[in-house]
């Protein structure tokens, strides 16, 4: 699986050419976007054995 930078630059690179403005647009987002990323793994990561639990508990209870 590639992150959105490395899609994005493969893109590009398949295709022989330079990033282009609509790449540049995807890399901006994606970057502007990274502070959210990071909280949203800290907050799983936190919390990940209760969540564990819980899934484990539904899957259970279906069984």
């Amino acid at each position: 699986m590639q992150d959105a930078i490395t899609s994005v630059i493969n893109s590009s690179d398949v295709q022989g050419k330079y990033l282009d403005t609509s790449a540049m647009e995807k890399l901006k987002g994606y970057f502007q976007t990274g502070e959210l990323r990071v909280r949203a793994a800290t907050t799983i990561s936190a919390n990940a054995a209760q969540i564990v639990k819980e899934a484990v508990a539904k899957v259970a209870a279906v069984l």
